[in-house]
């Protein structure tokens, strides 16, 4: 990762299973990735343990951005809770057709990436492409 993005990450996107000890980690994992005034996004946790160990001192020096997706700090409406706040809003309209989520959408391979290949995807945006998704394969 350091190759291919020396300052850190623009946006890092964390994803925590909070009954997975290692994953408690990974928001401050996140926070040392990030680029100086980059942003964090939460898509999903259950509770706020995943603060505990938030390196909170880096994350304020380096003027960083936390974003969560929407209501869903454990009160998924599956679960008996409120309706998921944008994140929600934002699936319910791409499932009536009123948001093309393939429109603007390349896909890249993990290991085709170098530092030529990712100059042209960055080069693009947002003109050529408005959405970058990048697949990972073990």
């Amino acid at each position: 990762m350091n190759e291919l993005m020396p300052c850190g990450a623009d946006v890092s996107f964390v994803s925590v299973e909070e009954y997975i000890p290692q994953a408690l980690r990974y928001l401050g994992d996140a926070s040392r990735a990030t680029r100086l005034q980059g942003r964090l996004s939460i898509t999903r946790c259950y509770n706020g343990a995943i603060f505990e160990d938030f390196p909170g001192m880096e994350f304020w020096i380096k003027e960083q951005t936390l974003k969560g997706s929407g209501l869903a700090w454990a009160d998924e409406n599956w679960r008996g809770g409120q309706a998921r706040g944008d994140f929600q809003a934002t699936m319910d309209a791409a499932i009536q057709g009123q948001i093309d989520m393939e429109r603007g959408l390349s896909t890249f391979a993990w290991d085709e990436l170098d530092q030529t290949r990712l100059d042209e995807i960055l080069n693009a945006l947002p003109h050529e492409i408005y959405k970058a998704q990048v697949t990972f394969s073990s």
